[in-house]
């Protein structure tokens, strides 16, 4: 049984070197509020959700997953926010689909895009980024002329267990499991 037992322990070993090699995806809620350029308008484009990330090194995540509700300016119903559209291919410009966290700003100037559907006249995409002018005011804003600059975006990672996490969890509760079998055979064969 000394074998049995070492050949578990092993293998165990072996699962949790694989499932730590693999690349997990981050998740974090995001959220902003941009306010109109026309004169005495009160009205905003925002936005609240989740962006799935892989990270890139540096400080720097990917986002290739997005959803939530995303509301144009100022629009009265939401529209659903659908996915990402792929790094360099907006027709909004060319988003690297990069945020930074743990910085300031969490957005570069290429921003991201994101996908949305439904009833509004917004096209199919939103790309959001930082633009800091040499003079004036500058912030987050939307690639919209409408659309003023605001140092409002939050992002904040997402108390969700990383895919990685439930597989390492999952695993020692059949490593558990297998124990416990293997502890009641040889307990059935020594008596």
């Amino acid at each position: 049984m000394k074998v049995s037992l070492n050949v578990l322990a092993g293998a165990l070993a072996a699962s949790c070197l694989l499932c730590a090699g693999v690349a997990s995806a981050t998740v974090f809620d995001f959220s902003y509020s941009f306010p109109a350029e026309n004169e005495g308008s009160t009205a905003t484009a925002h936005a609240s959700g989740t962006f799935t990330a892989t990270a890139e090194g540096g400080g720097a995540y990917l986002v290739t997953g997005a959803s939530g509700t995303w509301y144009g300016l100022g629009a009265a119903t939401g529209e659903t926010i659908t996915g990402m559209a792929p790094p360099g291919s907006s027709s909004l410009g060319e988003p690297d689909n990069l945020i930074f966290p743990t910085q300031s700003p969490v957005l570069d100037g290429d921003g991201l895009t994101f996908l949305v559907s439904g009833e509004g006249n917004s096209g199919d995409q939103v790309n959001v980024y930082y633009y800091s002018p040499s003079e004036g005011v500058g912030g987050y804003t939307e690639f919209d002329p409408n659309v003023g600059y605001s140092p409002n975006f939050t992002l904040t990672l997402a108390s969700v267990p990383e895919p990685s996490a439930w597989a390492l969890m999952g695993l020692g509760f059949a490593t558990l499991g297998a124990g416990m079998r293997l502890r009641r055979s040889v307990a059935r064969v020594a008596a």
